[in-house]
């Protein structure tokens, strides 16, 4: 009978990163004369007084993080776990974090616990079996780690990557800023300044330009233009000064394979054809010799508005 308690635990735990709860023992069949046997020989493990594990599993973030979401009720992964859980970029990683509900009162050795009394059911996701924070909350809670342009990097990327709408985070926002929240009023400003109409670059050189543009006090441009230049020729450019017909182009060419550099040179042919100029940028230019590349657009915004 031990033995297909221990065969069942393990299948179970198998699905959890190893992990299994004392409550879920005892549906298995093991009573607590046989848990408290199994954790004095040593066949299992205590993380907490609820979780447990298979003794010989090996440690890892997964493997902690379900230990730690399992050991209080309610706890959900939040903060750095939860950003590497989706992917996020900017916060330390394997950092084991949960929020749990205030006045749960627990504290573990293994991990950073936040308590919080603000966990709606519509902040909470599963990642590969875990309870984790949605994205909007996971940013929300990430304002109060970053500075600002690693807060707004962070954004850029879930953007463009498809994962968050900005509408959507403006909304979560409203619903969890309160006065004297860490975090907030960073979290605002970033927000207020991608606006609601606001594309994220899509490259991390786009982003260093656009950075670029804002401190040199240069017009703010549009982002992501698809504009048709020719016959059927359209194209997809970085940046767009309407006003003045001009193009900026940021060219990191780790990003671009021959036919994506055969058809922006089409392009940009076709664009001149009609009227427009195109200025091209690089990595180099952009980081080494910025002022050339402010002098450069604030040139071209001249001669575009006066022609």
């Amino acid at each position: 009978m031990d033995l297909t308690i221990d065969a069942a635990v393990a299948r179970h735990a198998e699905t959890q990163h190893g992990i299994f709860t004392r409550t879920q023992a005892r549906g298995l069949g093991a009573t607590d004369r046989v848990i408290r046997h199994r954790l004095d020989t040593g066949r299992w493990r205590g993380f907490s007084r609820e979780a447990l594990a298979v003794a010989g599993v090996p440690r890892s973030f997964a493997h902690d993080l379900m230990a730690a979401t399992v050991s209080i009720p309610g706890a959900i992964a939040s903060h750095e776990s939860a950003a590497q859980l989706w992917g996020m970029v900017g916060l330390r990683r394997d950092q084991i974090v949960v929020t749990v509900p205030l006045g749960a009162n627990h504290r573990l050795e293994f991990a950073n616990v936040h308590e919080s009394t603000d966990l709606p059911e519509r902040d909470r996701r599963r990642v590969d079996g875990i309870a984790v924070t949605c994205r909007e909350r996971t940013i929300c809670d990430a304002a109060r780690l970053l500075r600002p342009e690693r807060l707004g990097r962070m954004i850029d990327h879930q953007v463009n990557a498809g994962e968050v709408e900005i509408a959507d985070l403006y909304q979560r926002f409203y619903g969890f800023a309160r006065r004297g929240r860490p975090g907030v009023r960073k979290l605002r400003t970033v927000l207020e300044a991608r606006g609601p109409g606001f594309v994220a670059p899509e490259s991390e050189l786009e982003h260093e330009t656009l950075e670029l543009i804002r401190r040199s006090g240069l017009p703010e441009p549009e982002l992501q233009v698809v504009l048709a230049f020719w016959e059927s020729l359209v194209g997809r450019v970085d940046f767009v000064y309407s006003d003045a017909r001009l193009i900026v182009e940021v060219d990191g060419r780790r990003y671009h394979g021959p036919e994506t550099f055969e058809h922006d040179r089409l392009r940009d042919n076709a664009a001149g054809l009609v009227g427009w100029r195109v200025l091209h940028f690089t990595w180099k230019m952009v980081t080494q010799t910025p002022e050339y590349v402010v002098a450069s657009i604030r040139e071209g915004l001249r001669i575009g508005r006066q022609g």
